[in-house]
């Protein structure tokens, strides 16, 4: 289900890889936009249950906050 908080994403495919997505859509009785809803669901939780992602989202993490923390010794 589309919302207002839905971002738009456009993506090139190959054409053989675009055939084989509609193939797969209609298999499965999906709107063609489902398919990859579906995919990057599961590449993200895949990624989620990775342990050496998560090493590397702590890391990307306390970077961010060190940024944000120094933001805020500049307003001072």
């Amino acid at each position: 289900m589309i919302t207002r908080n839905d971002k738009p994403l456009s993506a090139r495919l190959p054409a053989e890889q675009a055939k084989a997505l509609g193939i797969v859509a209609r298999v499965e009785g999906v709107n063609l936009s489902e398919v990859p809803r579906a995919a990057v669901d599961d590449f993200v939780s895949r990624r989620l249950a990775d342990e050496d992602f998560q090493k590397r989202l702590e890391q990307v993490m306390a970077e961010e906050r060190q940024i944000v923390e120094r933001a805020k010794g500049t307003r001072a």
